[in-house]
């Protein structure tokens, strides 16, 4: 299992790597980073949680480019193109989709971008208050067709199937769209139509920027979740002074775990402790030959090729400038070459 990505989390790395191996035979999970790795899990940290003031202006935008007027909007659903929205505003799509989820956690809006959502419904009105009701014949069938077979209405949103429903009522499906505008319009009941396309609903009357704020727990506390997941990774990819495996098993709790043995990080151990005898220009020049080789290029980073010497990096450091004196290796900007 190789990955070329720099995974953002622990939980997630050990659910992928886990998956070699499962046909049962020896297997090995290698990870490539670079330096520039530690900079792109603190971006999508930045980008999983922008700015309070960002989501807000990503609000605000969000809700006149859709035409809702400020109080407006309540339980109203809007088609929303992603794509379309940033190219107009200029806003980068990661942000707004994650402010979009923290504005839905925060009670705002709900933001749906799966393409195939199911119709939803729930009732609004009591049961003691449905006498009252003058429905036409067509909208009366839908509804109690809704009624007979849809349990819980009463409590929460139900997933409803309009092209069963017009099937039990011998009607068109369009018919009973109309129906459940109708009974919408009459607040008997809320009714989200099905969408093949991503909407936005205003769960609540659009506000005007300086009323808006995130609880606690939908932002700072998240956010100080997923930078402790960011920094547990970053210390798992860029830590070389401990077990690999031994530091993510203390990550999930096993304080007592003990070295794999097995590790970059252990057979690099194993082999600098069972190798007495010093580095010599001729051992290290082999190496520098044989990394250029496997790497098919003619340089490779100084920080990157000294790394294979852990525990030895001071001396492998005095035996390259032996053969950069000798004129048998090069050292230009930071990468190394022969």
């Amino acid at each position: 299992m190789v990955h070329y990505d720099i995974p953002p989390s622990l939980e997630e790395y050990y659910q992928e790597a886990g998956r070699a191996g499962r046909d049962g035979l020896p297997s090995y999970a290698v990870m490539l980073v670079s330096q520039t790795d530690k900079s792109l899990l603190a971006r999508r940290l930045s980008d999983s949680f922008p700015p309070k003031d960002e989501i807000v202006r990503i609000y605000d935008r969000v809700g006149v480019w859709l035409g809702v007027s400020v109080d407006g909007g309540f339980q109203q659903v809007y088609d929303f193109n992603l794509a379309r929205f940033c190219a107009a505003s200029k806003f980068q799509p990661s942000r707004v989709r994650s402010a979009l989820g923290i504005l839905s956690l925060s009670g705002y809006i709900e933001y749906v971008e799966d393409c195939a959502f199911m119709a939803r419904v729930m009732i609004l009105l009591r049961k003691d208050e449905f006498y009252s009701l003058d429905l036409d014949s067509v909208t009366d069938r839908v509804f109690q067709c809704l009624l007979r077979s849809y349990p819980g209405l009463f409590s929460d949103y139900v997933n409803i199937s309009e092209d069963k429903i017009a099937r039990e009522c011998g009607i068109g499906v369009e018919q009973v769209y109309e129906s459940f505008l109708a009974l919408s319009r009459m607040h008997v009941l809320h009714y989200v139509p099905r969408r093949l396309e991503p909407y936005i609903c205003f769960s609540q009357r659009r506000q005007l920027p300086r009323y808006i704020s995130f609880p606690l727990d939908v932002y700072e506390h998240r956010y100080e979740r997923a930078r402790k997941r960011m920094e547990s990774m970053r210390g798992f990819a860029f830590d070389d002074s401990c077990c690999r495996v031994q530091s993510m098993l203390r990550y999930f709790g096993e304080k007592e775990a003990g070295e794999c043995g097995r590790c970059d990080y252990c057979r690099s151990r194993r082999r600098m402790s069972s190798s007495a005898s010093p580095l010599t220009p001729e051992i290290v020049l082999a190496d520098i030959r044989a990394v250029l080789d496997a790497m098919g290029c003619d340089s490779v980073a100084l920080d990157l090729f000294v790394d294979r010497y852990r525990g030895r990096r001071e001396e492998a450091v005095e035996v390259i400038r032996e053969l950069v004196d000798a004129g048998k290796a090069e050292v230009k900007a930071m990468r190394i070459s022969l």
